[in-house]
């Protein structure tokens, strides 16, 4: 591949990425969290692999079309969130299991009368439980199935 060709493809595949990335938001604005949740993998994965397989390598062959900001070191550092952010999600954290509990003990006392869909109510703990792992590790948050139990 040609330098002019080269340029072409980095400048295509950033132009595209871009709109990627908008039409996300685009989605998310007007169709919804839940849809746009379902589109942000597939977001991801073209991005990702933009990236991994044909840009990083093109760049490395032709390093004079990696954009700067590419070349800065990443951010190895955990992250960590603001106090604002840890009050809300201690907030909802409190909130949850309080409902949580109530919901058990509603069931229990009726003999289980309520019947939940899916994963019930050990689901749902399991969801907050990821929440409470991700208050104290952002950086290491999983999937509420992959959660460590319940809270």
């Amino acid at each position: 591949m040609d330098n002019a060709t080269a340029q072409q493809v980095s400048s295509d595949l950033q132009a595209v990425s871009r709109l990627c990335d908008d039409s996300l938001r685009t989605v998310a604005v007007h169709d919804g969290l839940g849809v746009a949740n379902a589109l942000l993998p597939l977001v991801g994965n073209f991005m990702g692999y933009s990236y991994t397989n044909i840009l990083r390598p093109l760049w490395r062959e032709f390093p004079d079309l990696e954009p700067s900001q590419m070349r800065e070191a990443a951010d190895t550092s955990p992250p960590i969130l603001s106090a604002e952010s840890r009050d809300a999600l201690n907030h909802f954290l409190v909130k949850a299991r309080e409902a949580l509990v109530r919901v058990r003990n509603s069931v229990q006392s009726t003999g289980g009368g309520a019947s939940f869909e899916f994963g019930g109510v050990a689901e749902v703990e399991q969801a907050v439980a990821a929440i409470e792992q991700f208050l104290y590790r952002p950086h290491r948050a999983s999937p509420p199935n992959e959660s460590s139990g319940g809270a």
